[in-house]
């Protein structure tokens, strides 16, 4: 059967905008309800249905489907993507007119989640683009003619490179790609992961970043990390308020790197954190992941940011942001700074304000508190309580980041540089 691209419909929104308050009247659960697919961008045509998220706990997704049921609606367990996405189908009256509509029920920071509003808000981030992806839908159309898989391949295959642009490990360019592929941490492990999944910040994913990207509430279970538990009450337990908290566990996740032998050739990453504490470490994506498991320990809400000056080699660094009186925060868990003025100071505001990065440098002491250090940013979720799911195998320091290690330890002869090729 022929896919059929039509125009775009104005109307559109305000079904959306309709069926929404439908959805708050008949879901008594917390819901978030987002407009997705082409629809959603103004001036995209396409098959006319309307596309609606329903962002809801894990633990809820089959109760929300059973309230859609009971409304006339159809699952279609064809299309759900596991454990991620459940999928239905119905029709909606509006205006005395039936309305077709596809519901994607799926739980926050999920990949359906992520993957649906980051593609959705480039498109209206680029109206250009929109544009040219209706034109496309066009052309596609005609090319797959009967065969509508052909057709979803190929939009498929254009939505992942738009995704590539915006999540993963292209977003810093080619020579930074070629340095995370290349990273010592086993394939496959934790935190390999959190670099397939980080999302890049800039204008068009700011406000999702800030808004509904990483889930609120805290699911840690007290007793399932004893160890990493009583190095935060030995570190707590003379602090009376949020920031003496927050800044007790700086101090202490900066000074992890003291347990380090300073052998390159011993060099270990990864695994557990209890792990990278007993040994010590000075890298900084291990430590900034240490600091995030004990915010959340804490019942702070955090998150790991990647900060790259893809202006010059090797220039990444690991940090974290933390929630807290309705904010989120920079912290640097590796040389204790804090970012706060007044309130907690965010990423994207730094990112915005250079001044408020060297408002908290100390020099030598803080040698990532530079503008050039916050030219690009990128953001990815580490749940603690999902530690299961995780694989913390540990690695050894390999040729590629030995070569850079010993390099530095000379002091870069000649000046700091790609020694690989990498930019070329």
């Amino acid at each position: 059967m022929r896919v059929e691209i039509l125009p775009y419909d104005k109307e559109a929104p305000k079904i959306f905008e309709d069926f929404r308050k439908f959805l708050e009247e008949i879901i008594p659960c917390e819901i978030k309800i987002e407009h997705i697919g082409s629809t959603a961008v103004h001036g995209v045509g396409g098959k006319n249905v309307i596309d609606v998220m329903i962002i809801t706990e894990k633990e809820n997704m089959k109760k929300v489907l059973e309230i859609l049921e009971s409304k006339g609606f159809r699952h279609n367990p064809g299309a759900d993507v596991k454990p991620e996405k459940i999928f239905a189908s119905g029709e909606y009256e509006y205006k005395g007119k039936e309305r077709h509509i596809h519901i994607h029920i799926t739980y926050q920071g999920s990949n359906e989640h992520v993957d649906k509003i980051l593609f959705r808000d480039y498109l209206r981030n680029h109206p250009e683009e929109a544009r040219r992806y209706y034109e496309l839908k066009k052309k596609w159309s005609n090319e797959a003619g009967e065969e509508p898989h052909r057709y979803t391949q190929l939009k498929t295959d254009y939505i992942k490179g738009i995704l590539k642009r915006l999540k993963g490990i292209n977003i810093f360019g080619k020579a930074y790609k070629i340095m995370l592929q290349n990273d010592p941490h086993p394939s496959n492990c934790v935190d390999r992961m959190l670099f397939e999944k980080m999302v890049l910040l800039c204008k068009e994913t700011h406000k999702f970043l800030y808004s509904t990207y990483t889930p609120l509430k805290i699911l840690y279970e007290k007793g399932k990390r004893p160890v990493l538990e009583e190095y935060l009450k030995n570190l707590i337990k003379k602090s009376k308020t949020q920031e003496g908290i927050i800044r007790k566990i700086a101090n202490f996740t900066s000074s992890i790197e003291n347990k380090f032998s300073g052998d390159i050739n011993s060099v270990i990453v990864g695994g557990k954190e209890e792990d990278i504490i007993k040994r010590g470490t000075f890298w900084c994506t291990d430590i900034a992941r240490v600091a995030c498991a004990l915010y959340q320990i804490a019942g702070f809400p955090s998150r790991i940011v990647y900060l790259v000056n893809p202006d010059r080699a090797y220039s990444g660094h690991a940090i974290v942001e933390v929630y807290r009186g309705g904010k989120w925060g920079a912290i640097d868990p590796l040389t204790s700074v804090v970012y706060f003025n007044e309130k907690p100071v965010s990423v994207w505001e730094l990112m915005k304000n250079p001044k408020l990065i060297l408002k908290h440098s100390k020099g030598k002491n803080t040698p990532y508190t530079t503008p050039e250090q916050f030219k690009m940013a990128a953001i990815s979720n580490y749940f603690i309580w999902e530690d299961k799911k995780y694989n913390y195998t540990e690695g050894k320091i390999n040729n590629y980041y030995r070569s850079i290690l010993e390099m530095a330890e000379k002091g870069w002869p000649g000046g700091l540089r790609w020694l690989h090729r990498e930019d070329l």
